[in-house]
């Protein structure tokens, strides 16, 4: 995946392209507003799956999956009814998911058991330091990521920790935001 980018993907997705496994699935948690991430990948031939609690957000990526004749598999479901598939990704990404924080043990505790041995997740969440920013993001407090909160939802799975940091960042319109960025892979 060399020289490819997405302007309308995350950029912190977008500066880990190479670590996508090309040759196996690729989970999008949450489909976000445009579907960006889950239609780049399927552009470039990816087995794409999606798993959002939207039926709006969900309906639309079909209609454009449908525009470039792409495939992508929806789950229309949320993250604690979800039944993840053992060892079925290889790839597992998510930018600015917005679930409440007993929620995000759950999540974690699955993308574990979804992934193929060898296994990345690439995130990024809105930090809860983010509404002092005022750039978007959940108005609920209790759908932000903290830093420790994080670090105890992954501390017992066993994952090598590549990264896991919050930072501000600057986001598509020029905004500030901070975010909590991780990269987790499948021991």
């Amino acid at each position: 995946m060399q020289n490819l980018t997405n302007n309308m993907m995350s950029d912190f997705i977008n500066s880990h392209l190479q670590l996508i496994d090309t040759n196996k699935s690729l989970l999008c948690l949450g489909k976000g507003k445009d579907g960006a991430e889950a239609i780049f990948f399927a552009e470039l031939g990816l087995q794409i799956e999606v798993l959002d609690d939207s039926a709006e957000v969900l309906c639309e990526l079909m209609r454009k999956a449908q525009e470039i004749y792409k495939d992508i598999a929806i789950r229309h479901t949320f993250i604690t009814y979800w039944t993840p598939c053992e060892n079925c990704y290889g790839t597992i990404v998510s930018a600015f998911f917005q679930i409440a924080k007993e929620e995000q043990t759950i999540m974690f505790e699955k993308i574990y058991t979804s992934l193929s041995k060898g296994g990345l997740f690439i995130g990024e969440f809105f930090s809860e330091s983010q509404p002092h920013y005022k750039s978007g993001g959940p108005i609920e407090e209790d759908r932000l990521y903290g830093l420790k909160n994080t670090s105890d939802n992954i501390k017992n799975l066993p994952f090598v920790v590549h990264k896991l940091s919050q930072e501000v960042i600057f986001l598509k319109d020029g905004k500030k935001a901070s975010v909590i960025r991780i990269i987790l892979e499948k021991k």
